[in-house]
C-alpha cells in the first residue's frame, strides 16, 4: 500500500455526521474523502453506507480523531 492510497477509517449511515468528522479531521490538516455521501443524501436511499476515507498516512492519526469526537 502507498502511503497516498486512500483507506477507510469509519463508516456510518448519517450524512450530516459524516460532514462533521470530515470537518474535524480538516481542522487537524488531514484531507478526506466521504465515499457515499451522493448515494446517502439522495431521497429514498436510507441504509447507504457513507466512508470517511484519508490517505494511508493518515490512517492511525485520522481514527485517534474520529475517537476523541464520539461521544
Amino acid at each position: 500500500m502507498e502511503k497516498d492510497d486512500l483507506v477507510t477509517v469509519y463508516t456510518l449511515h448519517d450524512s450530516i455526521k459524516a460532514a462533521m468528522i470530515k470537518n474535524a479531521l480538516l481542522t487537524e490538516g488531514i484531507r478526506c474523502l466521504l465515499a457515499g455521501i451522493e448515494q446517502a443524501s439522495t431521497a429514498g436511499l436510507p441504509g447507504t453506507i457513507i466512508q470517511v476515507q484519508v490517505a494511508a498516512i493518515d490512517g492511525d492519526r485520522a481514527r485517534k480523531i474520529i475517537e476523541r469526537h464520539q461521544p
